[in-house]
C-alpha cells in the first residue's frame, strides 16, 4: 500500500522533480513512520494532541508532538508579488505578471526602469545548477553595470519588443518539454493559491549554455534590447 501511494499517477516520471536523497524511500518503511494520502484521507481539523483526519467510515486522529507545515510555496514569482515594485505610471509588477512574467532574458521587464533581477523568472538558472546558473546572471550584470556607468546611462529598461521576443522564444522551448504538459510549478501552477490554470512560464528550458551564449551576445552586442537614457539626455528634457 505504501509503495503504491509512492507511485505518481498524474504525471510522467521526470516531468517534476525527483527525490534524489539517499535513503528516501527506505524512510517510508520504518515503524515510526506513516504515509498518509491526504487526497483521500483530508485534514479535518488540527486539534491539541495532534491531527484529525476524515474517512469514509469517520474521524481518524493521529497523536503528534510537533507539526511541519510544507504545504508548497510560490516559486520564482511569489518573491516579486510580495514586494510593492511599481514601474511606469504607477502599474504594480504583480499587476503585470498576474497571467504569468513577462521578462527579457529573466534579467529585466519593460515598464520598470533601473529594475535589474538575478535569478529571476524566465531565466536559465532553473535550468542549470543553480548557483552556476546564477553565477552567469551576476557575472553579466556586474559588466551590464559598468556599462551603464561608463556611458552616464541614468534610466535603462527592457524594449517592449525585445521583452515579448525571449517571452516568445522561452515559451516555444516550453512547448517542446514534457514538463509543459504536467501541473508543475515550472509552469506556475499552485493549488494552494488557486492557481492551477495555464501561465507563461516560469523558467527557461532552452538549457545554460544556449542561454550563456544569449547573455554574452546581448552584451557583445551593446545590449540592443534596451533602452537608455543618458544624463545628458535626461537633463535637456
Amino acid at each position: 500500500m505504501t509503495a503504491e501511494l509512492l507511485v505518481p499517477k498524474d504525471h510522467g516520471f521526470g516531468t517534476k522533480r525527483v527525490p534524489l536523497e539517499s535513503g528516501y524511500y527506505e524512510v517510508y518503511n520504518r515503524p515510526n513512520v506513516e504515509l498518509v494520502d491526504l487526497n483521500s484521507t483530508p485534514i479535518e481539523r488540527i486539534v491539541p494532541g495532534g491531527i484529525q483526519l476524515r474517512h469514509q467510515d469517520g474521524i481518524r486522529e493521529i497523536g503528534l508532538d510537533v507539526i511541519v507545515l510544507a504545504t508548497g510555496f510560490d516559486a520564482v514569482t511569489g518573491a516579486f508579488d510580495r514586494i510593492d515594485f511599481r514601474g511606469v505610471d504607477g502599474i504594480q509588477l504583480r499587476d503585470k505578471w498576474k497571467d504569468g512574467p513577462e521578462t527579457f532574458l529573466g534579467v529585466g521587464t519593460s515598464g520598470f526602469p533601473n529594475l535589474v533581477m538575478v535569478g529571476g523568472p524566465q531565466s536559465g538558472s532553473v535550468a542549470a545548477n543553480f548557483p552556476r546558473g546564477i553565477e552567469d546572471m551576476v557575472n553579466w550584470t556586474t559588466s551590464f553595470a559598468q556599462f551603464v556607468r561608463a556611458h552616464d546611462i541614468v534610466r535603462f529598461e527592457p524594449y517592449r519588443e525585445a521583452e515579448l521576443s525571449w517571452v516568445s522564444h522561452v515559451q516555444e522551448f516550453n512547448d517542446t518539454m514534457l514538463m509543459s504538459k504536467t501541473k508543475s510549478w515550472f509552469n506556475g501552477h499552485n493549488t494552494n493559491l488557486d492557481r492551477a490554470e495555464p501561465r507563461l512560464p516560469l523558467i527557461y528550458a532552452g538549457g545554460a549554455v544556449r542561454y550563456r551564449r544569449r547573455l554574452a551576445d546581448e552584451a557583445t552586442s551593446g545590449y540592443p534590447g534596451f533602452a537608455f537614457v543618458r544624463a545628458a539626455d535626461d537633463a535637456g528634457s
